[in-house]
C-alpha cells in the first residue's frame, strides 16, 4: 500500500473515488479509522454490521420514507451535526453511490456537500498487472477479494490531498459543489467524467440479469430520462424487458417496425414517416429505434400523463400531426382531423369524436389557405381554449398501433410498484423486531449521536 498524504487541513468530510469495490473499505477503515455512510443492510451482516455500529457509522436505506430513521432526509440532518462537530470521527463517503471499474468518475451524489464544509478529496487506484479487483461488470461479486488471493502482488495507491474549501457559490449550491470536486479529483487522476449515476448501473444491471444477457446502447443519464419523462429506475426496468422481447438486436428497424406493429404496407410513406419520428426521438444516433427512443415514444403516446413542460407538450402535438398528415405534405385540413376524430371513435378509442369548428379552424389559420401548418396547428392545441384534449384521440390511435408493444406496460410497472411497498413494509416490520430485541444497542447508537 502506498499512501500519498498532502493533507495540510482536514476536513470533516472525506470523500472517496473512484469506489471500486470493499478493497476501498478496508483502507479508509484503516487508515482513518472514521464513521461511514453505509446502505442499511450492512447493519445486518454478521460481526461486520457490529463493528459499523461500534465505528458511529450513519445508515442509509435509499428506498426507506421520507421520515424513516435510515431515510434520506434523517441521514443529511445527521451529517449537518457531525460535519460541524470535531469531536465525532471524520465521516467518510464513497460520493459515486456504487462501484465502478475505475476507469472514470461517475456523477457525485451531493449529499456530503449539503453541510457545505470543507471535504479532504481521497484518490484509490489499484496498479495491478493481472488481476482488476473493481467489483463491477462480470466482476461484480464478493468472490473478487478471493480472486485477489491467486495473484503475488496486489498494490493499491492513495493520493490524499489537501482540504477542498468551497467558495460561497459552491456552499449555496451542493450540486455545483460536487461537479466541481468530481472536477478536481478526476483532473488529478487524469481520468475523464461520466455524468451516468448508480441508476443506469442498476438498470445495465437488469440487461444483464435476462436469461440472455441483453446490453443496449446506454446514450442517455437516468437521471435525465426522470427529469424529462418521469420515468423512474422501477419504470425503466419493466420498460427494458418489453423492448428487449421486441428488439433482441437492440435496434428496432423498419422492418421490425412494420411487422411488429402490423402497419400497412401500402401507406409505406405515412409508415416510414412514423418511424423516422421515432428514431432518434431520444436525441441519439439514426440507423433503428433505440432504448432512449422507445422511452420517449411510451411518454408520448402515454395520454394520462400530463405534459410537465412546454417541450412535452410540443412533442406530443408533432406526433400526432405526423400521425394525421397521412399524405405527407406537411399541412392538414379540417377533413383530416375529421378523419382521426371518426377513427378513434369507430375503434371505440374515445366515447366521443371532437370536431373543430370552421370558425375555430379559419382564426388558426393564420395565411388563410384552407390547411395547418405545424405551427398553426401547435397554436390550436397549446391555446387556452382546450386544444390539448384534441390530442387524445390520435394518441390513442397511435397506441392502438403500438399495443403489441406497449400493452400491460402500465400495469406491469404498477404491480412492481406494489411489490416495492410490500417488500418496504417488510423490511419495517423486520427492523422494528430487530430494534425491540436488540434495545441495548439502540440506545448506546443514541447517545453516540449525542456525545463521543
Amino acid at each position: 500500500i502506498e499512501v500519498d498524504d498532502r493533507q495540510k487541513t482536514k476536513g470533516q468530510v472525506v470523500v472517496i473515488a473512484p469506489h471500486t469495490g470493499l478493497m476501498d473499505s478496508f483502507f479508509i477503515t484503516w487508515y482513518f479509522l472514521p464513521s461511514p455512510i453505509s446502505k442499511a443492510g450492512v447493519r445486518d451482516i454478521p460481526i461486520f454490521g457490529s463493528l459499523c455500529i461500534a465505528l458511529q457509522t450513519i445508515f442509509v436505506d435509499r428506498e426507506s420514507s421520507h421520515d424513516g430513521p435510515y431515510s434520506r432526509k434523517a441521514v443529511l440532518e445527521t451529517m449537518q451535526l457531525r460535519s460541524k462537530d470535531l469531536r465525532f470521527p471524520r465521516m467518510c463517503i464513497f460520493p459515486e453511490g456504487t462501484t465502478n471499474n475505475g476507469e472514470c468518475l461517475m456523477t457525485f451524489k451531493k449529499g456530503a456537500f449539503v453541510p457545505g464544509e470543507p471535504v479532504t478529496p481521497v484518490l484509490l487506484t489499484y496498479p495491478n498487472e493481472h488481476y482488476n479487483c473493481a467489483c463491477a461488470g462480470r466482476n461484480g461479486t464478493d468472490m473478487s477479494l478471493v480472486w485477489c488471493l491467486f495473484q503475488f502482488h496486489n498494490r493499491m495507491k492513495a493520493t490524499i490531498l489537501d482540504a477542498y474549501k468551497p467558495n460561497d457559490a459552491e456552499k449555496a449550491d451542493p450540486d455545483l459543489f460536487a461537479k466541481n470536486v468530481r472536477n478536481y479529483m478526476a483532473e488529478q487522476m487524469k481520468l475523464p467524467t461520466t455524468e451516468h449515476s448508480y441508476p443506469d448501473l442498476f438498470l445495465q444491471m437488469e440487461g444483464t440479469s435476462l436469461p440472455t444477457e441483453y446490453y443496449y446502447d446506454c446514450n442517455f443519464h437516468m437521471e435525465d430520462v426522470k427529469s424529462e419523462l418521469g420515468v423512474d429506475l422501477a419504470s425503466a426496468k419493466v420498460l427494458l424487458r418489453r423492448f428487449a422481447d421486441v428488439a433482441p438486436s437492440g435496434r428496432i428497424t423498419l422492418d421490425d417496425f412494420i411487422e411488429l406493429f402490423h402497419l400497412h404496407t401500402s401507406e409505406s410513406n405515412h409508415v416510414s414517416r412514423l418511424f423516422e419520428f421515432f428514431e432518434g426521438e431520444g436525441g441519439g444516433e439514426t440507423g433503428g429505434i433505440q432504448f432512449k427512443d422507445f422511452l420517449c415514444g411510451v411518454h408520448l403516446i402515454s395520454t394520462g400523463a400530463s405534459p410537465r413542460q412546454v417541450a412535452a407538450l410540443e412533442q406530443k402535438a408533432a406526433l400526432c400531426f405526423v400521425f394525421s398528415d397521412k399524405s405527407g405534405r406537411g399541412y392538414v385540413s379540417a377533413q383530416d382531423l375529421a378523419g382521426v376524430f371518426d377513427s378513434a371513435k369507430k375503434q371505440g378509442k374515445v366515447d366521443e369524436a371532437p370536431v373543430v369548428a370552421k370558425k375555430v379552424f379559419d382564426k388558426f389559420d393564420e395565411d388563410k389557405d384552407g390547411l395547418w401548418s405545424f405551427d398553426e396547428y401547435l397554436a390550436f392545441v397549446s391555446s387556452s381554449s382546450g386544444g390539448a384534449s384534441y390530442l387524445t384521440p390520435a394518441l390513442e390511435l397511435v397506441k392502438g398501433y403500438f399495443g403489441v408493444c406497449f400493452e400491460s406496460v402500465r400495469e406491469k410497472v404498477a404491480q412492481r410498484a406494489a411489490e416495492l411497498e410490500e417488500e418496504k413494509a417488510a423490511k419495517a416490520k423486520l427492523l422494528a423486531e430487530d430494534e425491540g430485541e436488540g434495545s441495548g444497542l439502540k440506545v448506546v447508537n443514541k447517545k453516540a449521536d449525542n456525545r463521543v
